[in-house]
């Protein structure tokens, strides 16, 4: 059971940094930078006119942001099942707000096991994960 979930958060951890390093090209290529050789020309006949996509870098922020925060937090979670640390210990070296975030999307908890676990309001517990989600 540890061994498949180990492999599991492995290869979430490659999909996200695949996925982060997709990202980082596709909109390096839509800005074009110059000097940046993006492949494309203005004599594209593949192209219909009015065809090419809005890029918008509050999306591509937020994408990327939510990529970073994955795999920030596989990191962690591999680490401490690869090395056994006891979830208490661990916990301690988080604030508050990154303990209900690392219990709530890397461990799989409720928010009332949250709740039992942090000894804080499910209240609470619900309004920290819904402006987590916002951002």
């Amino acid at each position: 059971m540890d061994k498949q979930l180990v492999e599991e958060i492995k290869l979430r951890l490659e999909t996200n940094r695949y996925e982060l390093q997709q990202l980082d090209k596709k909109y390096l290529k839509a800005f074009a930078p110059e000097g940046y050789k993006s492949g494309t020309s203005y004599n594209d006949y593949d192209t219909i006119h009015g065809s090419r996509q809005e890029y918008r870098i509050e999306e591509f922020a937020l994408k990327r942001e939510r990529l970073i925060k994955a795999i920030k937090y596989d990191e962690k979670a591999l680490f401490k099942r690869l090395n056994e640390i006891d979830l208490n210990k661990y916990l301690e070296s988080l604030d508050t707000k990154e303990c209900i975030d690392y219990l709530r999307n890397v461990e799989g908890f409720t928010y009332q096991r949250i709740s039992e676990q942090l000894g804080i309001s499910v209240r609470y517990i619900q309004r920290v994960c819904k402006k987590l989600k916002k951002s």
